[in-house]
């Protein structure tokens, strides 16, 4: 006996230890984590550093560029020895260097477009990584509304088998006593089966729910997590705001949504495009110059003296160069003219691609504003149900005390109330979370 209790003891302290290890996620929690760990949003992130990349690129082209370079070869029989640009007819070596550099001094404005353009385009990408963002935290969000309901719903099961457990026990001492007949107990032995099979249906929804949360978290499926439930004052507050106009909505959508917002930076983009491909129609003027030295072994033999050392040779052949380097396209098989009209389709393509996604977003603005009306509407229904459902109960179970009802119609009436407060619970978490669709939307935060 001292044994088992031990035994017990432990038990009990490791299930306790166990349940304190396990994580607490607020929502809060949750989003960051799903925001850190989210895949798309690193591949978009690499993508907002390579536009980082494309800016500090563009600006390093208005800066000189500079070169080395270097040739060691040998010739045979006849050959030209540059050091005198003369014909040998003599095995020699040649070792010269080149130091070389040229800066655009004006190439039709394509550097400073270009600068300009990726700017543009990086504005674009980070607007790109926030609608991923808005996205992935929408979809945390749903995931985290699914599993408080679910666990409600669970709440729900849990007391209405609770209910018909207890009115079991009450049915038993009836029965014992001789006031109501056996059929009686097998109904409710039969309304206590479906009870736990209720049971059992809300658990495993509520599985799935922490499954799918794990699944956007990117947890291993055996780690355990809770969620923290958020103050319930502000959660309830949600059930109660003004909804805002339709028209309303759809502004503040067109004016906040990132996926209208790059269209601003995207056109800017296209028009330089349009200038970039005209540049290239442009004279281009550079400025070049470099320094240079040779070494031949042939040229003692062309003076006829002992040879000139390395080092005498490579200074006495140092040169310089400067000068300026003018290019004028004057044909070029069409292409800048042709590159130029891409571009301004490409311009337009992307103007009318703006008003195809504005139509879409007002599409989609209009239906969950439709869905938001229809969930408030469901829900104010939902709870005048309940308060009809929970009254006819508390009549129903009075007479059924004091034998003025049936069995079956307590349980009728049992079932109608807990229907109607699962429909409630439904309601209620089907509104909140269409209100917060619609403050995705207007560019709000989506906590509570």
């Amino acid at each position: 006996m001292k044994f088992n209790s031990i035994t017990l003891a432990v038990l009990l302290l490791l299930s306790v230890q166990a349940k304190s290890q396990t994580k607490q996620l607020s929502l809060e929690q949750t989003i960051a984590m799903a925001l850190e760990r989210n895949i798309t949003l690193m591949q978009g992130q690499a993508g907002v550093q390579m536009g980082e990349n494309a800016v500090k690129q563009s600006k390093l082209l208005l800066l000189p560029n500079l070169n080395f370079s270097t040739n060691y070869f040998w010739s045979f029989g006849r050959g030209i020895d540059y050091t005198s640009n003369i014909y040998v007819t003599q095995n020699f070596a040649n070792n010269d260097y080149n130091l070389s550099s040229s800066m655009s001094l004006f190439q039709g404005g394509i550097i400073n477009n270009t600068i300009k353009q990726t700017g543009y385009d990086l504005e674009v990408s980070k607007l790109n990584q926030q609608a991923n963002i808005d996205f992935i935290e929408l979809n945390t969000l749903l995931g985290y509304l699914q599993i408080m309901y679910s666990q409600e719903q669970l709440k729900v099961a849990n007391e209405k088998l609770n209910l018909s457990n207890e009115q079991r026990s009450n049915s038993q001492k009836a029965f014992d006593a001789g006031s109501i007949p056996e059929g009686n107990l097998f109904t409710l032995e039969s309304q206590i089966a479906a009870n736990e099979l209720e049971v059992v249906n809300a658990e495993n929804i509520l599985k799935l729910a922490f499954t799918d949360m794990k699944n956007l978290l990117q947890m291993e499926f055996d780690e355990e997590f809770e969620i923290v439930y958020p103050d319930i004052t502000i959660f309830e507050n949600a059930l109660i705001a003004e909804i805002p106009s339709l028209q309303t909505v759809i502004n503040e959508a067109i004016r906040t949504q990132p996926n209208i917002q790059k269209y601003e930076y995207m056109l800017q983009s296209k028009d330089l495009n349009v200038k970039i491909a005209q540049g290239y129609g442009l004279p281009s003027l550079t400025l070049v110059g470099g320094l240079f030295s040779t070494y031949s072994s042939a040229s003692s033999i062309i003076l006829g003296l002992e040879p000139e050392p390395y080092g005498e040779q490579i200074d006495n052949n140092f040169g310089q160069s400067v000068g300026l380097t003018l290019s004028i396209p004057i044909f070029n098989n069409g292409q800048v003219m042709l590159n130029k009209q891409q571009a301004e389709l490409d311009y337009i393509t992307t103007q009318l691609q703006e008003k195809v996604d504005i139509n879409e977003l007002k599409k989609n603005v209009t239906e969950a504003y439709t869905g938001l009306q229809a969930a408030a509407a469901t829900y104010q229904a939902s709870a005048k149900s309940v308060e009809a459902a929970q009254k006819s109960f508390e009549y129903e179970q009075k007479r059924f005390n004091v034998g003025q009802s049936t069995q079956l119609d307590f349980i009728s009436a049992s079932n109608a109330l807990t229907q109607a407060e699962t429909s409630l619970l439904s309601a209620k978490y089907d509104f909140i979370f269409k209100s917060k669709v619609i403050d995705y939307y207007m560019g709000k935060p989506l906590g509570f």
